[in-house]
């Protein structure tokens, strides 16, 4: 099936079907070219090169002066325009990020083709071809600017971008889902909100932020940029009634570059909270709970062909061992053997065990009126060791004193969660005016103490092509997502996702035609055991 899906893209690309272009995961550069009077300039030939990657494409101006080149790479880049009679011009340092349509306009002098000028400088920013409101999380943010300790999760760096808020206070349905950051945009709910991956829908089962065991996205250094559009965005990105974010991942350059890191966290660099109360070593102080947190990895990107096809691979380990303080309310050895505290009269429910056994007046000054004692029912007693003895305070009660048979208990337990990340990604120039990159990745999840040895394997493949023309029809972009989960087969599964194929696929400008099938519903098996 995978097979022929993947079959039916490329065909579909072959046959140059007529698509809108959309600017999800790339940019463009247009413009308008004059002579020194003003007048538009016909004909002129207009060189696009990727100064990172050496790619390049050759447009040509129309009768109007304007030319267009669509879906180009992330980079840096630099034109050239020529025409006979006139001085050639050469601009440099325009800086594409996602979505952007950056408009450079030349004015050419007079003159032979041989004599240049050459002008450095980025373009004005101003958006000039949208009214799209939001912000942009650049590649030199994403790699110098400190995570915070909590997570090394690119998403939380949204809050850099205006009108960007945490979304924390809602309870229930509102904050549900996989990861942990969740935060509004100029006003939205955090569900409202869309995330795309290089152009693919990456929400989460919940619809709402995407994340793993550890409630982050990790990859940080897999990601070149993301860009958050608030508000009146094209119907390109589709569904959305919140924000987008939209997110691309790193490609290779004609360099090789990589990296290598490790992060690491533990209780030495913790202080002890009012609620760590437990002591573990028995010197009579309360102890500090025992904390690890390392995050590793790398990345390495370089040429396969220079001028022509790239790789970037990536992989980022989270390993963390905490016990955290938890306080239960518990009951007490007597209470488990079935001596329970006499409630006044009036509150006693008639035909109970208490009215029946409880005296009618207090026993002493204080209006204790004592205890009674039950048998425990059979079925119910093996449950009772599910229930650990009181080893805080016992409650009593503040007028007569007399204890209330209940008390807190304090432990800290071991939870344990293990997160692998990998992507690969692979791009390669097919044609001066033709562009296509696949990527593959995933995670694996370690299941936690207590659960069945089992690990959730989640893994995506994306294909995407870009072409500014394809005779003899105009093909502007195409891409498609194909992905899997499951689990190892040991019979026992904690957490268990359907497989999934994920189609999308962009028509016309302002529609998204998507075909998914299983999606990515989350399925939790458990059991509870009550009284």
């Amino acid at each position: 099936m995978v097979i022929r899906n993947f079959f039916l893209v490329l065909v579909g690309f072959a046959l140059c079907t007529q698509l809108a272009f959309t600017q999800v995961n790339t940019a463009t550069i247009s413009g308008t070219v004059h002579d020194e009077s003003g007048a538009v300039l016909p004909g002129a030939s207009v060189a696009i090169q990727n100064q990172d990657t050496g790619i390049s494409r050759t447009v040509t101006t129309s009768e109007t002066g304007r030319y267009s080149a669509p879906a180009l790479g992330l980079g840096v880049y630099q034109v050239t325009v020529q025409l006979p009679g006139f001085q050639s011009q050469v601009r440099s340092g325009i800086n594409l990020t996602v979505g952007r349509e950056a408009v450079v306009d030349f004015r050419l002098a007079v003159g032979a083709v041989t004599q240049t000028i050459e002008v450095s400088g980025e373009p004005p920013l101003v958006e000039l071809t949208n009214a799209n409101l939001g912000g942009l999380v650049d590649d030199r943010t994403i790699r110098e600017m400190p995570l915070t300790l909590n997570s090394r999760s690119w998403d939380t760096l949204a809050y850099t971008i205006p009108g960007v808020v945490k979304y924390g206070t809602a309870g229930g349905g509102f904050n549900s889902g996989s990861g942990g950051n969740k935060f509004s945009v100029a006003g939205a709910r955090s569900y409202s909100n869309s995330f795309l991956l290089d152009g693919t829908d990456i929400n989460d089962s919940s619809n709402s932020t995407p994340g793993g065991s550890a409630g982050t996205n990790l990859g940080v250094d897999a990601i070149k940029e993301f860009k958050i559009v608030a508000t009146t965005f094209s119907a390109e990105y589709g569904r959305a009634s919140g924000a987008v974010v939209s997110a691309v991942t790193r490609s290779g350059t004609n360099e090789l570059h990589g990296t290598l890191f490790e992060f690491l966290r533990n209780s030495a660099f913790d202080a002890r909270t009012i609620f760590d109360l437990e002591d573990r070593d028995g010197d009579g102080k309360a102890d500090l709970p025992p904390f690890r947190r390392n995050q590793f990895g790398g990345v390495l990107g370089g040429p396969i062909k220079t001028d022509k096809t790239f790789f970037f691979g990536a992989y980022e380990g989270f390993r963390q061992a905490r016990n955290e303080t938890t306080i239960a309310v518990v009951p007490t050895v007597a209470a488990k053997r079935g001596i329970l505290p006499c409630a006044p009269p009036a509150n006693r429910v008639g035909g109970s065990e208490a009215a029946r056994l409880c005296p009618s007046s207090p026993i002493n000054s204080s209006g204790s009126y004592g205890t009674y004692t039950v048998t425990p029912n059979p079925k119910i007693v093996p449950f009772f060791q599910y229930y650990p003895d009181p080893n805080g305070q016992i409650f009593k009660n503040r007028v007569t004193g007399d204890d209330l048979y209940i008390g807190e208990f304090v432990g800290s337990p071991k939870n344990v969660i293990r997160q692998d990340f990998f992507m690969g990604r692979i791009d390669h120039q097919l044609t001066p005016s033709t562009n296509l990159f696949s990527t593959s990745g995933g995670q694996h999840r370690g299941a936690k103490p207590g659960t069945p040895a089992v690990r959730d394997v989640a893994r995506e493949h994306r294909f995407h092509a870009n072409a500014a023309q394809c005779r003899p029809v105009r093909l502007q972009s195409v891409g498609a997502i194909l992905g899997r989960g499951g689990n190892d087969g040991s019979g026992k599964e904690a957490h268990l996702r359907p497989r999934q194929d994920h189609w999308d696929t962009h028509r016309r400008r302002g529609a998204r035609n998507s075909h998914d099938r299983g999606g990515r519903i989350g399925h939790d098996l458990s059991a509870v055991l009550g009284v």
